[in-house]
């Protein structure tokens, strides 16, 4: 299976990336939920290859981004996803919790 990765984007001790058929993979470190990949209802602590973000499957995907401890994901119809730490304070998303290890949608572009 061939897989065309469309963009990359790194953090602190992660790695985002967006494929050309809408896809999200995290790899790295998930240090406060960065990776958004849960298995078993727990969050995967890390992973040394690339993992799909499943939460996400079904939106088509066509730009991420990354912070220090957050990932953020845009889909083709301007719905912003975030996960992990800082990324939905600094996005508006209005959450109780800090550390989101699950991609929301925050807001619309």
């Amino acid at each position: 299976m061939v897989c065309i990765v469309l963009q990359v984007a790194c953090g602190t001790s992660h790695t985002v990336a967006v494929t050309e058929d809408g896809k999200v993979y995290t790899w790295g470190s998930s240090e406060y939920g960065a990776l958004g990949v849960q298995r078993n209802d727990e969050a995967v602590t890390k992973a040394a290859s690339p993992c799909l973000v499943d939460v996400l499957t079904g939106q088509n995907i066509v730009s991420v981004a990354a912070g220090p401890y957050h990932s953020v994901a845009v889909s083709d119809e301007g719905d912003v996803y975030t996960w992990g730490w800082g990324g939905s304070f600094f996005s508006g998303a209005q959450r109780s919790c800090c550390a989101c290890a699950v991609p929301s949608r925050c807001c619309d572009t």
